[in-house]
């Protein structure tokens, strides 16, 4: 509701007016980069594959994983969520399963 994203600065801002001080609207800015990562990197993938000409071995080998690695970061992201909300009931056996993977995603962040 009070973050948008804008174009003339190609990033996710908090919405002037909201009366939101300067340290926090650096924090959001901060968090939201990860989502603007994502956002590149998802658009990136998706040229690759969308692409007329045929791609390489190599390259197709490298959309496959990054796509497989922003799957694993948004399922870590819905669950980190889940657990805000409050919403944790029968998260406790996907945690455990997804705790590599939450490794690997604190890397990335």
């Amino acid at each position: 509701q009070f973050i948008k994203f804008d174009k003339s600065v190609d990033g996710y801002m908090v919405e002037r007016g909201h009366g939101v001080a300067a340290p926090t609207r650096d924090l959001v800015r901060r968090i939201c980069e990860a989502g603007w990562l994502y956002r590149k990197i998802s658009a990136s993938v998706q040229n690759m594959t969308e692409s007329k000409r045929s791609l390489g071995m190599v390259v197709q080998g490298l959309a496959a994983g990054l796509q497989a690695e922003l799957s694993e970061y948004y399922r870590l992201v819905a669950v980190l969520q889940a657990q805000s909300s409050g919403d944790v009931r029968g998260l406790g056996d996907k945690l455990s399963q997804r705790q590599s993977v939450g490794h690997r995603a604190a890397a990335v962040l």
